[in-house]
């Protein structure tokens, strides 16, 4: 008999996301959310989450993943678009975020994830 393995806590993408967002609007951030909880007749592979810092002249495309997720075909595809037009997709989840406001400037490159969103 097999032993069970290890009951390890994934954070479900939800609660990533809803951390992602809190992250955002904490730096200034005005964010829209166009996720689904089920199929809806939005463009298959928009991003989740679309992110605007207009006093930084910034914006960026947010595909939220949990630990281990991976990217759909459509996804995949439509983050092609966004970076063949010069734009910032950005994929993953609170490291890619903090990484994010440090390449536009908002936060040090010595910024460490402790503290923020919530103490996540």
């Amino acid at each position: 008999m097999t032993p069970p393995r290890p009951n390890r806590a994934r954070r479900p993408e939800k609660q990533v996301q809803a951390d992602v967002v809190r992250l955002f609007r904490q730096f200034g951030g005005e964010v829209i959310d166009t996720s689904q909880p089920f199929a809806a007749a939005i463009t298959p592979g928009l991003a989740d989450l679309l992110v605007f810092f207009p006093r930084r002249h910034q914006m960026c495309f947010f595909e939220t993943k949990a630990a281990g997720g991976r990217q759909s075909a459509a996804q995949q595809r439509f983050q092609g678009l966004v970076e063949a037009c010069g734009g910032h997709y950005v994929l993953g989840g609170m490291d890619e975020a903090i990484a994010y406001l440090q390449e536009i400037g908002l936060v040090p490159t010595t910024y460490r994830r402790a503290g923020l969103a919530a103490g996540r």
